[in-house]
């Protein structure tokens, strides 16, 4: 998975879009075998990506490999990947704001220019 891909799951779960069937769709590519393993490796304390939420059964989870995902199975952010939510986040909110600057900016030399040729 890119980096890029990475901050897509990470912001889609932190956004609430954290559904297997949300995920799915938005990851065709990604088979069942991939989400067994960042699930698995969640649990495991290997690369901590997303987890599969408590109440569906871990211990199922892991005794089975033959686990099948079910649309409505639910992903969390693990702390790793909280913190790059975190950092997501930041970004996305620093990007908003140089836009509505802009905008600002845009509309105060539109204000120039039209204030030049008044009468």
């Amino acid at each position: 998975m890119t980096e890029k891909e990475l901050d897509k799951l990470v912001w889609l779960v932190g956004n609430g879009h954290n559904t297997y069937k949300e995920l799915h769709q938005n990851f065709p590519y990604l088979s069942i075998q991939d989400f067994r393993f960042m699930s698995l490796s969640c649990i495991g304390g290997l690369e901590k990506y997303i987890g599969l939420e408590a109440d569906k059964g871990r211990f199922q989870f892991l005794e089975s490999l033959h686990y099948q995902f079910s649309d409505d199975d639910i992903f969390y952010l693990t702390e790793d990947s909280q913190n790059r939510f975190d950092k997501l986040l930041k970004e996305h909110q620093s990007e908003l704001r140089e836009k509505i600057i802009l905008i600002f900016s845009l509309v105060s030399a539109i204000a120039s220019i039209i204030a030049l040729f008044k009468p």
